[in-house]
């Protein structure tokens, strides 16, 4: 029954800044080639803001859309967004643009959660944060919501990152 796009504009969700780009994330109607809505990108230099990529999220089979970023301490980048349309009710997803992946980005993906119903209403993508796991801030810490019975919103939340800096995430878990 309700469209979780429908109140999406085109205004900046996200931005960052980290090792030397500067970016943002930011919402878009289908059309255009794009059958679902999805997340456009533009990433500059920061050191003369001329434009460098589009390393925007997409599907041909269902709609990415609000996204969230922030850069860890490395500089790597933590994404929340949500997959939803196609079949799908709205599903939480982070991803990790790191030295792992090439360039341009190929996020890598990992699901969160997922909905059992659609929304209650029109509305959606507010409340979505991805930010660094403190102390160490290797990591990173996610907060959004999906949609259980009778569209009641239920808030999630992950802590995620690489292997590698599990130890630094973890270490913190069992302190006073």
């Amino acid at each position: 029954g309700n469209n979780p796009c429908a109140r999406s504009d085109n205004r900046d969700q996200s931005g960052w800044v980290a090792n030397g780009e500067v970016g943002f994330f930011w919402n878009v109607a289908a059309g255009s080639g794009f059958p679902y809505p999805y997340v456009n990108a533009a990433t500059f230099y920061e050191s003369t803001l001329n434009y460098w990529a589009r390393p925007y999220i997409w599907w041909s089979a269902y709609a990415w859309h609000y996204a969230a970023a922030s850069p860890n301490e490395r500089g790597d980048l933590g994404i929340a967004t949500w997959r939803m349309g196609g079949g799908y009710y709205p599903q939480l997803y982070t991803a990790i643009n790191d030295d792992f992946n090439g360039t341009p980005p190929g996020w890598e993906v990992a699901y969160v959660a997922g909905s059992t119903t659609g929304p209650g209403s029109n509305t959606w993508g507010d409340y979505l944060r991805v930010r660094p796991h403190q102390p160490a801030g290797l990591g990173w810490a996610v907060s959004g919501y999906i949609s259980t019975s009778g569209g009641v919103s239920q808030p999630r939340f992950a802590i995620y990152g690489r292997e590698r800096d599990q130890p630094s995430v973890t270490l913190w878990w069992n302190q006073p």
